[in-house]
């Protein structure tokens, strides 16, 4: 958009964002690549940029960070990793207990029931009939800057439990070592399942049990068990990912490359940022992902070869390994059509198309690697340097790979811009003033942001948003408070702010006022228009206007110009909303007439 006065231009962006909490790497993804976008859309560098909307993440949480803070370890978020890296230790978490008063509840007697878990804060909801609030507004929330306790995180809906591990993790740590991918399969990949396992990978597969409950009696353990066990889904049935309860992050391999599996492999992998660990290779039963370990008793190992009709005469010389899980034996033997001699080449097969297809070896803190049994089998530069043979079917595959994928193994995931949200109450924690912009009765939190690039903007003053329950229901109607309602038609509240640019030049060398733009920001759902207000006239001082006003509960009454001030966030000059003219909550739109003002009765 093209300022009139003055010519400037600035890009405005609307976003709004995939609402579901347990997809906050997609959130992620959509505020990087709305950026990205918004950057190769600008006429020239100096541009600026505004960002508004509903972006269905709370202060602090995933998107909220990338964009106040200029990067996340996008690891974090990333659907494999995000059950892997929760650590009880940490204590950043900001906990919000909201409670409801008896007027705003029909329950009788208690009941507490989490909110729907996004981002880095949890939520509680607790209902009472014999609590209220001591300001009498049915609200109170609670920071409690230590860990939730287990009550306050144990939820029988998976994806609020990931949500809230999510919560305490410090989201910009590039540092933070992440756990390594564990994958459950469905029936269909047995193959895979055990090439996995050969790899050293915690891989299970779904049991002919669980397929037989999938397939007749529409039953999805597989779900349960991929979220309870904290697992990444394989599959190859495209109805099973278009389920609304399919697991975050679940990979479909297509069944036209079942025949080319070992393309599909290396894809996952590339996919997943898996680095291979030689060491650990051959590490796992291949009959039921148990560990393998050594067995050192003699005694022991004459037990486990004669299960086996192996030959017992030199067994103190060999090296015999039993599953910790099955008690499946394993040892080594050189004959070449053994089934150790056949498992070694399958893995080391295995290795070198891993190497060939570029998936990443992981290096010690010395910056070596250990080939552990590919020490004397495998050349590594040789078989980087061979790469993939494109000639081979499937291979076509391994060029889908997608930018998002990559901004998902990014440790510091950088925002094109450098952003402040308009109603932030501070630069070093980012916090945001406002309580609330979406109020139902199982979910309280802010979702609605106005991001500007505070190098070229300069924040003149922010809409009115209500923030208390008592202001939102000044008429203590029972529930009243729930958007959306007979006064506030949409189920978020509008947010807004007036702009000024910074370093307005003119043609004779001096500098300009500054050039006021109003930002709008509201809910898609939402009819109101949301920019703030005009500045009185010069000569009209703030003060006089002071006498009639509104407050927080929604009364007129005498106030004083500090409490107003704070009350109507007004940051240079902008005048209170005189009680008896409410279209002034809403400021006039540039080239159009002032919107209608809400019902009030």
């Amino acid at each position: 958009v093209r300022h009139r006065a003055t010519g400037q231009t600035m890009v405005v962006v609307n976003a709004h964002l995939f609402w579901n909490p347990g997809y906050e790497y997609v959130k992620l993804c959509q505020a990087h690549y709305i950026l990205i976008q918004a950057r190769q859309f600008r006429s020239n560098d100096q541009e600026p940029v505004l960002l508004a909307g509903d972006f269905n993440s709370r202060p602090h949480g995933c998107t909220h960070t990338y964009l106040t803070q200029g990067f996340i370890n996008a690891k974090l978020v990333a659907p494999w990793y995000a059950y892997h890296h929760y650590n009880k230790s940490d204590n950043d978490t900001v906990n919000y207990r909201v409670q409801f008063g008896k007027k705003n509840s029909s329950h009788n007697g208690n009941a507490t029931t989490n909110t729907t878990a996004a981002d880095r804060t949890d939520a509680t909801t607790t209902v009472s009939d014999n609590e209220k609030s001591e300001n009498g507004d049915g609200i109170e929330i609670h920071e409690n800057h230590n860990n939730p306790t287990a009550a306050d995180i144990t939820d029988s809906d998976p994806e609020k439990t990931l949500t809230n591990r999510l919560s305490s993790l410090t989201l910009n740590d590039e540092g933070r070592t992440l756990g390594p991918v564990r994958y459950i399969l469905d029936a269909t990949l047995n193959k895979l399942c055990r090439w996995l396992r050969i790899m050293g990978i915690d891989t299970v597969l779904e049991s002919e049990e669980e397929e037989q409950e999938r397939t007749k009696d529409g039953n999805f353990i597989l779900f349960d068990r991929a979220r309870k066990e904290q697992r990444t889904l394989i599959t190859t049935s495209t109805r099973l990912m278009a389920r609304r309860e399919c697991p975050a992050g679940a990979y479909c391999i297509n069944p036209v490359f079942l025949p080319n599996l070992e393309v599909a492999m290396v894809h996952i992998l590339l996919t997943h940022g898996v680095e291979l660990e030689p060491e650990n290779w051959l590490t796992r039963c291949v009959v039921c992902n148990g560990n393998i370990v050594e067995v050192v008793e003699t005694k022991e190992k004459q037990r486990i070869l004669s299960s086996y009709d192996a030959p017992k005469d030199h067994c103190h010389e060999m090296k015999v390994y039993e599953c910790n899980g099955c008690q499946q034996g394993y040892w080594w033997d050189d004959r070449p059509n053994s089934s150790a001699s056949r498992v070694k080449s399958k893995a080391t097969r295995l290795f070198r198309l891993c190497l060939q297809g570029g998936v990443p070896i992981k290096e010690n803190s010395d910056g070596t690697t250990k080939l552990g049994m590919f020490e004397d089998l495998v050349n590594i530069e040789e078989e980087r340097e061979r790469g993939w043979d494109t000639t081979s079917p499937g291979s076509a595959l391994l060029e889908q790979q997608l930018d998002i994928v990559d901004w998902l193994k990014d440790s510091h995931l950088e925002c094109p811009f450098e952003l402040k949200s308009a109603y932030s109450s501070n630069n070093e924690t980012h916090d945001e003033i406002l309580p609330f912009t979406n109020v139902t009765y199982y979910f309280v939190s802010t979702l609605d942001y106005i991001f500007y690039q505070p190098i070229n903007f300069t924040l003149e003053s922010r809409l009115y948003v209500p923030k208390s329950f008592k202001t939102l229901n000044d008429e203590e109607i029972e529930r009243g408070h729930l958007l959306p309602s007979d006064v506030w038609p949409s189920d978020h509240l509008a947010i807004g702010a007036t702009f000024s640019f910074r370093n307005q030049g003119t043609s004779n060398g001096k500098e300009a006022e500054p050039a006021k733009v109003n930002d709008e920001s509201r809910s898609d759902h939402s009819n109101k228009s949301t920019s703030a207000g005009d500045p009185p006239s010069k000569d009209e001082p703030v003060g006089s206007q002071i006498e009639n006003t509104v407050t927080g509960d929604g009364n007129a009454e005498k106030t004083d110009p500090p409490a107003i001030l704070e009350e109507q966030q007004i940051l240079s000059g902008v005048p209170p909303i005189p009680s008896n003219d409410m279209s002034e909550l809403f400021c006039m739109p540039l080239g159009g007439a002032a919107p209608p003002p809400p019902i009030t009765n």
